[in-house]
């Protein structure tokens, strides 16, 4: 493709085209060529030239999303050099290819933390992050990206650089197709379609760009929330003969008050063998959640309840986490699945989790196979993996979306979800996205195939 004029350089040599043809999804798509942009200016600079050719612009930030929405036939637009990262006054400020682990070392000079920590940790973008709506195991304590997001700055399909919420004509294009929106699902975490439920107002307008997976701009920068470190943490480990029990005795557990209530399937973690294994993990820094003086209570509560015997961690609990945060490598290894899964990050409301649990118990009778499955059951957010064909696939995400659910709570609607986003949503509120779209990107050049059909 070779140089693009007043824009950075477009390689379109051929092993550099395989690399970016594939991020961890398991999805593959050859672009066309790739920008490694240094600056806003030199987004803009390429937007605008895809604008006029009617090409289409990828965002790509660490390549380590699960549903391959950073992958495009068209220009992959590589942020990692947009890496600069800056604290002030409780906000961290950064660039669309700054790493976590570089935010979370500099608010540690600082005693602050990022609320939202996916799994893959220090390795995602913040653009990443932004564009998936990500959460992670302290959703209950700290909230999503969505959340967390004071404002975002982007350049939209025409070229233009957009500061949200300060744009008072995006604002109010937004805030109105917003207000016309019918019923969302009544789940804590969600990363499908447009949040248009998050955008009470238009000083409120940036939100909708959390979960956008860059199809109505590429983001640039954003400014995010940042929270007080926990001084003292504890942790209560309790293991259930079955997941569905383990599912009944979450609300008694969150009353109590836990950052994070995460469950691990049999098999993930060494030492627990058949056990489904839930972790509450309580924080000093947020005390209207309860505190790590409330992981006693937990346990006693659980023992009389359900005549489980918890084992209460005060020291080392991140050695103990760290099998948690490895159940996707686990889990990938136990199934021997490379292939991209679309049915990986189901969500529900809370006192449907014991049913979605039934639904993947039968998931299991319909493949064949044992389900491997771990997730935030205290947001009813629960990845499963194993191998499905698109019937399988299909009933799955239906029988979510009958129980109230999500089809995805972080990793966003990407290329296997995308076909499904009408059907969750209905005609009125697919129609909003598409009026959405077309006032951001009139040309549809941005990341098409996601979230609406190209």
């Amino acid at each position: 493709m070779g140089l693009l004029p007043d824009a950075p350089l477009i390689l379109g040599d051929g092993h550099l085209m395989e690399y970016y043809s594939v991020d961890a999804s398991g999805y593959s798509v050859k672009p066309r060529g790739v920008a490694l942009p240094r600056s806003v200016g030199d987004v803009a600079d390429v937007v605008r030239w895809a604008a006029q050719n009617r090409t289409p612009v990828t965002a790509r930030g660490a390549g380590t999303g699960l549903a391959g929405g950073a992958l495009g036939d068209g220009i992959i637009l590589d942020t990692s050099r947009m890496d600069r990262v800056r604290y002030l006054d409780g906000v961290v400020s950064a660039g669309p290819g700054a790493r976590l682990g570089a935010v979370a070392r500099l608010l540690s000079g600082y005693g602050r933390i990022l609320g939202p920590n996916p799994s893959v940790g220090p390795y995602c973008s913040v653009g990443g992050m932004v564009a998936t709506n990500a959460s992670g195991s302290l959703s209950l304590g700290y909230g999503s990206i969505i959340d967390n997001l004071e404002s975002v700055t982007l350049v939209d399909g025409r070229g233009d650089v957009v500061e949200l919420p300060s744009n008072r004509h995006y604002s109010d294009i937004i805030s109105g197709i917003c207000r016309r929106a019918g019923p969302f699902p009544d789940t804590t975490k969600n990363s499908c379609g447009y949040r248009l439920d998050a955008v009470p107002s238009p000083d409120m307008s940036h939100r909708v760009v959390a979960a956008s997976e860059g199809t109505l701009g590429v983001v640039v920068g954003a400014r995010l929330r940042t929270h007080p470190a926990p001084r003292r943490r504890a942790l209560a480990v309790m293991r259930y003969a079955d997941a569905r029990s383990a599912a009944a005795d979450c609300p008694r557990i969150l009353e109590c008050g836990p950052v994070s209530l995460e469950v691990v399937g049999p098999g993930i973690m060494e030492g627990y063998g058949g056990s489904c294994v839930l972790f509450a993990e309580f924080h000093d820094s947020v005390p209207e959640r309860g505190g790590p003086d409330h992981a006693d209570r937990v346990c006693g509560d659980v023992r009389r309840a359900a005549g489980v015997r918890p084992v209460m961690i005060r020291e080392g609990i991140d050695r103990w986490l760290a099998g948690r945060n490895a159940a996707l490598s686990r889990s990938l290894g136990m199934t021997g699945d490379r292939a991209p899964s679309i049915i990986e990050d189901a969500t529900v409301p809370l006192e449907r989790l014991p049913d979605l649990f039934d639904v993947i118990r039968e998931l299991g009778e319909r493949t064949g196979s044992t389900p491997v499955y771990y997730g935030h059951a205290g947001s009813g957010n629960i990845h499963v993996r194993t191998p499905a064909d698109s019937r399988v696939t299909e009933w799955y995400l239906c029988e979510v979306m009958a129980l109230g659910g999500t089809i995805t709570g972080e990793h966003g609607d990407g290329m296997g979800r995308t076909g499904f986003v009408r059907r969750q949503y209905g005609e009125q509120n697919h129609m909003l996205f598409g009026l959405l779209k077309d006032a951001f990107d009139p040309h549809h050049i941005l990341n098409p195939g996601k979230i609406l059909p190209a």
